[in-house]
């Protein structure tokens, strides 16, 4: 721009500088002409005012002439018939009648007559005046060799032509110096607009010389600062919108019509193990995964919700649900992956369940069904055999009140629904009602229970704590030796409570010390269907201690008994 600013000043220059000469030229000859016949008047004048027209004219004017214009001037004397009565050129030819000349017609019709042609005497160009004299008989001419305009133009070339260079230097390097200071704040307010254009918008706002590029410079830094905050506004959305895709629980991918992956939060791309693969590409270059693959096709060239459940790298159990997005929408196809290895675990666990719970229930209604039909056979019985089947019948009818309610106990503990009110208790008159109640037990195998706990007050839900030493507790006495021990130890630090029960029972084989907390397991289950175990006691406890957020350890030996030690967090 400033190259190009400069030609356009030095072009303009020359022309103004070539004009302003030709005018000059033209107004200075002008001038000079204008000049030369207002002396030559004067000169006519003072002539006519000197001359005695009595006297010889000749020997008047030829001393005359060099006085008044100079040595290159003739003046010619006239009567009005054109005769010359005197003239100072002398090769004059007095018999040449003037009358006809130009300025003397004009001179006898107005009182004065100016011309400029070729001289018929001299053969030169000259500027004719003449006036008629104040006598009235005479006309007095006087003229001057004039070679025009152009000839004064060319004389004065020279100095003209050295004038307006200088005239020319000066003015471009007024231009240049111009230029730099038009060009260079123009330059700097370009200079900023690139710096908004490549997302800088911290330069301050300038004042230039020019209020004009001021006003650039403050449009464009208010330009600036709007582009900054609309800037700032689209990435805080954007930084929002991926903090919510990036925290989601769900997987997901957005693609366009061509399959093409424009999106994918983090989840999404765990779940599909696609690893450090750029933004950008096609759906085959994220997953091997088939179904996946021709899920998005079919989604959006059919236009049908597409469902199905695969293995992710990672083992697990995922639904993806791939839908197509709007018409007007730039996305093509959304896929939603959702974890669902819990619930089809949970799903699996609880056909389980309903299948050990049917199980484990119809064992004692085949036993209570069984003896009902002998006591209602018709036949004869002794009273102590109908005695005992009865005490069968009450025995498996407890068995199986107690199954009903460790079951209802665990369904209630996995689904979250015992929601219980916290009182203050004593741990230590709960484990004088735990041992009372265990008293028969503990009786008739002749156990030696010793419980180590001081008066210990808590806050928290009653029946938890007392099914979760209930459980241990019991365990402990109806897994025990005849003439064995029982150790309980409780105490408490701050708002962590510590239970431990040691026992010198049957023990735990190490291949099953890892699944004794399943529901349903048991160790020795002809022994436990004896003592009329259910196999949920220790699944409840479980349970429990992670409600608390606590630790439970098992250690046992075969043949030698089993210790249990809970931490929880009340």
């Amino acid at each position: 721009m400033k190259n190009a600013v400069l030609k356009r000043f030095v072009f303009i220059t020359l022309i103004t500088l070539v004009v302003s000469t030709l005018v000059c030229l033209w107004l200075v000859g002008d001038y000079n002409l204008n000049q030369t016949k207002a002396s030559m008047i004067d000169a006519v004048k003072l002539i006519d005012y000197s001359l005695d027209y009595n006297k010889d004219i000749n020997e008047q004017i030829n001393k005359i002439n060099p006085l008044i214009v100079d040595s290159s001037s003739r003046i010619t004397v006239i009567d009005k018939n054109g005769v010359v009565l005197g003239d100072t050129y002398k090769g004059i030819n007095y018999e040449d009648n003037h009358l006809q000349r130009p300025e003397v017609v004009e001179a006898l019709k107005n009182g004065r007559g100016i011309d400029v042609r070729m001289s018929d005497t001299t053969n030169d160009r000259m500027l004719y005046v003449a006036q008629v004299c104040s006598d009235n008989e005479h006309i007095l001419r006087v003229s001057v060799p004039y070679n025009g305009k152009v000839y004064l133009a060319l004389w004065m070339l020279p100095a003209v032509v050295l004038s307006s260079i200088f005239a020319f230097i000066v003015s471009v390097l007024f231009s240049r110096h111009f230029t730099n200071t038009v060009s260079k704040p123009l330059q700097q307010v370009t200079d900023e607009i690139r710096k908004i254009q490549d997302g800088d918008y911290t330069s301050p706002l300038k004042v230039y010389e020019y209020d004009e590029i001021t006003e650039i410079a403050s449009a464009a830094h208010n330009l600036a600062q709007k582009i900054k905050m609309t800037m700032e506004e689209i990435v805080a959305e954007r930084n929002k919108a991926q903090y919510v895709l990036n925290n989601m629980s769900e997987g997901l991918v957005l693609c366009d019509k061509n399959g093409y992956v424009s999106s994918m939060n983090k989840v999404a791309n765990v779940v599909l193990g696609c690893g450090n693969v750029p933004i950008g590409k096609h759906i085959v270059n994220y997953t091997r995964n088939v179904d996946v693959i021709n899920g998005v096709a079919d989604a959006y060239n059919k236009g049908k919700v597409v469902t199905f459940d695969f293995d992710a790298p990672d083992g697990r159990v995922i639904s993806a649900n791939i839908t197509r997005a709007t018409e007007n929408s730039d996305i093509g196809v959304i896929i939603v992956l959702i974890d669902v290895t819990t619930d089809r675990e949970t799903q699996k666990l609880r056909q389980e369940f309903f299948s050990n719970a049917s199980h484990e229930l119809k064992t004692p209604i085949t036993s209570i069904q069984g003896y009902s039909e002998l006591l209602t056979s018709g036949m004869e019985y002794p009273p102590e055999q109908k005695k005992e089947f009865l005490l069968r019948i009450k025995k498996e009818a407890q068995n199986m009140t107690t199954l009903i309610n460790d079951i209802l106990m665990i369904s209630r503990l996995e689904a979250g629904t015992t929601v219980q009110s916290k009182n203050e208790f004593d741990i230590s008159l709960m484990l004088d009602e735990i041992l009372l109640s265990a008293k028969p037990m503990i009786d008739e195998q002749k156990l030696n229970v010793v419980c180590n706990c001081p008066s210990i007050i808590i806050n928290a839900e009653y029946k938890r704590i007392y099914e979760l030493f209930n459980n241990v507790i019991i365990n402990a006495v109806k897994y025990n030796k005849p003439e064995g021990s029982v150790l309980i130890n409780v105490n408490s630090a701050g708002k962590k409570l510590h239970f431990n029960v040691k026992d010198t029972g049957i023990g735990i084989p190490d291949v099953s010390q890892q699944r004794v907390f399943e529901r349903f397991y048991r160790v020795d289950k002809g022994r436990s269907k004896k003592i009329g175990g259910t196999g949920l006691g220790l699944a409840i406890v479980k349970h429990i201690v992670n409600y608390y957020k606590g630790t439970v350890t098992l250690r046992s030996k075969l043949g030698e008994g089993t210790e249990i030690d809970i931490l929880i967090n009340l």
